[in-house]
This record gives structure tokens, C-alpha cells and sequence, in this order.
């Protein structure tokens, strides 16, 4: 007998047969909304509604996938809550990418457990807060950088596949 799947497990599904397909529709309604004066309400009511029915640990793409960036108060947060100095945490597990942001020296995310858990998930950093941006005004006004989280959040992609569709 077939294990019956959840509905964040269908969502996790459905992204990953139609996230990639869907990107250049994606790119350029989102390239179009980001000309266009947006109500942060109508976003907000998708988001809520989409991250209601996933649930992230099912998926964990993000920190498998994504270098999220390291801020210097973020660094000093999470090295005091793992008991390391900076430039201790810094060595074992930052690396500077190409425009200079402190990022994880590996993927997955160092602190990744094997459940989808994060290690330091109290004391994260601030991109990984607010990943993967829908939540925002600023989120929806980087369209370039939501039409890349498409294909690594399936929530993302859910909530871009129901303002462009107005379904989903």
C-alpha cells in the first residue's frame, strides 16, 4: 500500500517538476511586477497562506543549495552561541564569495543536520531569517533574486505560481 503523501509533500513534488519548466514565465512576470507598484497585503496574504501548508523540513533545498550571506553581527552571534571565537568560526566555515559577503565554505550548509534541521536555527542568520524574500516589498522588488529562488524553494515557487496564475 502507497504511503499517503502531505500537502507540503505534494508542493515539494510539484516544484520539482514544474520549477525549472516554469522559470521563464516566472522571470518575466516577475520582471514585469517589479515595474509595477505592488500591495505588499496581496503578497502577504500568499505567503502566510503558502507557508501554512509547507513545511520546510520536508524540502531543506535552501541550505543543501544556496550560500546565504554572513553579516559581521551574524558572525558574532552564531560563533558566541556555538562557543568560537570569530576568526575560529570564521576559518572553519566562512569563505568570501566574489563580491566579498562571508558565506557558508560548503554546501549543504555546515549546519544542516541530516533531518533539515539547522544547528543554529535560534541564532541564523539574517538571510536565512528571511528567505526566500516573499514576505517583503524589497523581496519582490529583486526580481532576479526571487526568479533564482523559484528553483531552490518550493515555497517560492508555489507563491509566484499563484500571484502569476492566480492559482496554484
Amino acid at each position: 500500500m502507497q504511503e499517503e503523501r502531505t500537502e507540503s509533500q505534494l508542493i515539494i513534488a510539484d516544484w520539482k517538476s514544474n520549477g525549472q519548466k516554469n522559470l521563464a514565465a516566472n522571470k518575466i512576470f516577475l520582471k514585469r511586477l517589479s515595474q509595477k507598484k505592488i500591495e505588499l497585503s496581496q503578497t502577504l496574504a500568499i505567503h502566510e497562506e503558502v507557508f501554512e501548508k509547507i513545511n520546510c523540513l520536508d524540502c531543506g533545498n535552501c541550505c543543501k543549495t544556496a550560500h546565504p550571506i554572513f553579516t559581521k553581527t551574524d558572525v558574532a552571534r552564531i560563533s558566541d552561541f556555538v562557543g568560537m571565537k570569530i576568526s575560529l568560526f570564521e576559518n572553519q566555515y566562512l569563505k568570501s564569495d566574489a563580491e566579498g559577503d562571508l558565506v557558508p565554505n560548503q554546501l549543504p550548509c555546515p549546519f544542516l543536520n541530516t533531518d533539515n534541521t539547522c544547528q543554529v536555527y535560534e541564532v541564523r542568520p539574517k538571510s536565512c531569517r528571511s528567505f526566500p524574500h516573499t514576505h517583503s516589498k524589497e523581496g519582490w522588488e529583486r526580481n532576479n533574486l526571487l526568479t533564482k529562488n523559484t528553483i531552490t524553494c518550493p515555497a517560492a515557487f508555489r507563491i509566484v505560481e499563484k500571484m502569476r496564475t492566480g492559482r496554484g
